[in-house]
């Protein structure tokens, strides 16, 4: 088994597997990066229905943006934590309060759109 790396944006996307043929993928980067996972997969020859499982580590706008257009090109079951399940079935999408100044400023912005 192996794990690879995608950078989506300012969150990596891992692919580990096969196992038995399938992989596992682990988040889905910010929305509109689906291109990336899918360029790489034609590029490793491997079909988006190998993908059995899309595993969310927390949903964060930068870790979920893409599942929608994974899960429909996949058909993979979803893994996230019950507590971090609800934002998802809404589909809510959270954007972390920034620590520093600049976070604020950036995570407050990115709440108004």
């Amino acid at each position: 088994m192996t794990t690879r790396n995608i950078l989506a944006g300012i969150c990596n996307i891992f692919l580990a597997g096969p196992v038995n043929g399938r992989y596992l993928l682990v988040d889905t980067g910010n929305k509109g990066r689906s291109h990336l996972l899918f360029n790489k997969l034609k590029k490793w020859k491997i079909d988006p229905q190998q993908i059995s499982h899309i595993l969310i580590t927390h949903a964060h706008h930068d870790h979920i943006g893409n599942l929608a257009a994974f899960r429909e090109a996949t058909g993979a079951i979803v893994i996230v934590h019950e507590k971090e399940a609800p934002v998802l079935r809404k589909g809510i999408i959270t954007i972390p309060e920034g620590y520093s100044g600049i976070g604020k400023i950036v995570s407050s912005l990115g709440k108004t759109f």
